[in-house]
């Protein structure tokens, strides 16, 4: 299924004249300088290639299409009109070692070179042939450092093309070299025939897969999605990919389409935890992919750090998202955003983790473009909850609040991280592990008001009431509800007037009762409240025997006796629970951040009393 997809979208990009994808018999890698040879294959000077980064003025390789680069196992490999400085210059230099003469790797390159381009009789093939037969590797450090742009970085993984002198095109673009590589591509596919699982044709089945660059921590020279390099893997006598039999022209679109969508600056990746995941549509249209990544990572409100290229790009994400969830909301679709789309596309999503040489398979989804969209919609409903730095929080920020403050690896669990992106996709529960993490995080860290870090924060309390929200099906506000008869959140609410009543009375305070009291409170009210509310009249009494506390100030005594008066009475003495499961200790939690987000609006309604 995933493999039939993506074959089937590089089939759809190939056809569009508007998209760059490597056809047959070619393939992207990173190449950091290009060889400037003249006709006679003299080297006349070294030219970067490098590009900036999405961040900062680093540079990095530029993403280029070149002949097709098969994997290297192992051994001596040659590539064609391509290398590195081992290969091209007979050089290698490990760090901190002086430079090493490897002629092995130069005369393989030499003779794999030269018998591709033997019949080509083109200015660009001579100047090659020239160049490697005239390259003495003994003088060759010597004159590579007299070389106008030179610099001992191209020995540091560097690859390398050819241009010849004058020209304004790579000497692997020319149109007679081309038609000679694919003669030769096509001339040299060896393997056993049989059914591919992909087309169902009889064809040449590939041995070996081709390589996925762009995933994170993975391998830098790449992993494969389908391998096998053990005898424990063989089955039927099935020597490696043989095992999975695809195609050699399948095992090439399906390699080639995902490492399109890996690079770099690829509007189709995103990375959600360990898990970088890529999205793409059964359309050319790069409108889909915009739009699903502005939904589901939407980008922090521009600052004045950001450039203004990220401006742009921030402000063209938030009107994405405002508009398209706006009309969702309404009870249209996406096509009244942009005509370009149909909502009945269908989209996929593919998560790929890290595992050694190999790619796993995180999760991966389909469905129409439009349900897609209804989803993350939901999503953001079902967090919905006043007082966010963000319109809508993005994923990573949510899985960043389950990581432990003091743990070395400050990465989320990659197992949770998939949990989740399927709980969004499909519109089923969140995750139990992620709703107890918000929980333990806010049970067990401390405030720290002098640098306004809060354990309970927006982000955190909104994936509890998002979680209640689809557990008990029961609609949690986005603020406070006054008019609640809950029990659980109206001890939240009462929790948060007790302490805001310690806050007026001991003002400049470094600790609260929430400090001490409210991993307690939380789980075990009888244990601690009545004590709290005894403590309480210490404090009100303060509060009132202050004479600079403006007289327009509501004093938090009657809210607190209206949140008392909606609990169960014996005696007239209000009856604390014993204990509260983890759903009532979520909805504590929310009642508290409501009534503090509640109590900060009335202090600026109170400022601004004081000041009229």
């Amino acid at each position: 299924m995933i493999l039939q997809a993506l074959c089937k979208y590089y089939d759809i990009l190939d056809t569009d004249p508007n998209i760059d994808i490597p056809s047959q018999g070619y393939s992207n890698a990173k190449i950091s300088y290009a060889l400037n040879i003249s006709k006679e294959g003299e080297l006349k000077n070294i030219i970067s290639l490098k590009v900036k980064g999405e961040k900062g003025n680093k540079l990095f390789p530029r993403l280029m299409t070149l002949p097709f680069q098969e994997k290297r196992a192992s051994g001596i490999f040659p590539y064609f009109l391509s290398d590195n400085s081992k290969y091209v210059f007979g050089l290698v230099k490990d760090k901190n070692k002086p430079i090493e003469i490897s002629e092995k790797h130069f005369e393989s390159f030499k003779k794999y070179n030269l018998e591709i381009l033997e019949n080509v009789e083109n200015d660009e093939s001579k100047a090659v042939k020239k160049f490697l037969n005239n390259w003495d590797i003994q003088k060759a450090e010597e004159f590579l450092a007299s070389i106008n742009g030179y610099d001992e970085d191209i020995f540091d993984n560097s690859n390398f093309v050819f241009i010849l002198d004058g020209k304004n095109e790579f000497i692997h673009d020319n149109a007679d070299i081309k038609k000679v590589w694919i003669s030769n591509i096509e001339k040299n596919i060896e393997g056993e025939r049989g059914q591919c699982l992909i087309t169902g044709e009889d064809t040449t089945l590939a041995l070996l897969h081709g390589n996925l660059k762009g995933v994170r921590d993975a391998q830098p020279a790449g992993a494969a999605i389908v391998s096998f390099n053990i005898p424990s893997f063989i089955s039927y006598g099935k020597q490696q990919s043989y095992n999975a039999p695809v195609g050699v022209d399948s095992a090439f679109k399906y390699v080639t389409v995902l490492n399109y969508m890996l690079q770099n600056d690829s509007i189709q990746k995103i990375q959600i935890g360990d898990t970088t995941t890529v999205f793409w549509a059964e359309s050319a249209k790069s409108q889909y992919s915009e739009f699903f990544n502005a939904l589901f990572n939407p980008t922090m409100k521009s600052d004045e750090k950001k450039t203004d290229e990220e401006k742009v790009r921030d402000e063209k994400a938030e009107y994405i998202v405002k508009n398209v969830l706006s009309v969702i909301n309404q009870g249209g679709k996406i096509s009244d955003v942009n005509k370009d789309i149909d909502d009945d596309t269908d989209f996929y999503i593919l998560g790929l983790s890290p595992n050694n040489a190999r790619i796993s398979i995180r999760y991966f989804y389909k469905d129409t473009f439009g349900n897609v969209v209804d989803k993350i919609n939901q999503h953001y409903k079902d967090l919905e909850l006043e007082g966010s730095r963000f319109d809508y929080t993005p994923l990573w920020i949510i899985l960043n609040e389950t990581i432990v403050k003091q743990s070395k690896d400050k990465k989320p669990s990659p197992l949770l991280a998939g949990r989740v992106m399927r709980s969004i996709l499909t519109g089923q529960l969140y995750p139990d592990d992620l709703y107890l993490a918000m929980i333990r995080r806010i049970r067990c860290e401390q405030d720290d008001r002098e640098k306004n870090i809060y354990s309970i924060n927006h982000t955190r309390v909104s994936v509890i009431k998002a979680y209640l929200t689809r557990k008990l099906k029961e609609v949690l506000p986005v603020s406070l509800n006054e008019d609640s008869t809950n029990v659980s959140y109206n001890l939240g609410r009462l929790f948060a007037l007790l302490e805001k009543a310690q806050e007026k009375a001991q003002q400049d305070i470094n600790s609260t009762i929430k400090d001490k009291f409210f991993a307690t409170a939380s789980a075990s009210p009888a244990a601690v409240f009545p004590a709290l509310l005894k403590l309480s009249q210490h404090h009100l009494r303060k509060i009132k025997g202050q004479s600079n506390i403006p007289y327009k100030v509501i004093w938090p005594d009657n809210e607190i006796e209206k949140v008392m008066d909606k609990l169960e009475l014996k005696d007239g003495i209000p009856v604390f629970p014993t204990t509260l499961n983890s759903e009532e200790q979520g909805i504590f939690i929310v009642g508290y951040y409501h009534q503090r987000q509640h109590l900060f609006k009335k202090k600026e309604v109170e400022k601004e009393l004081v000041e009229e």
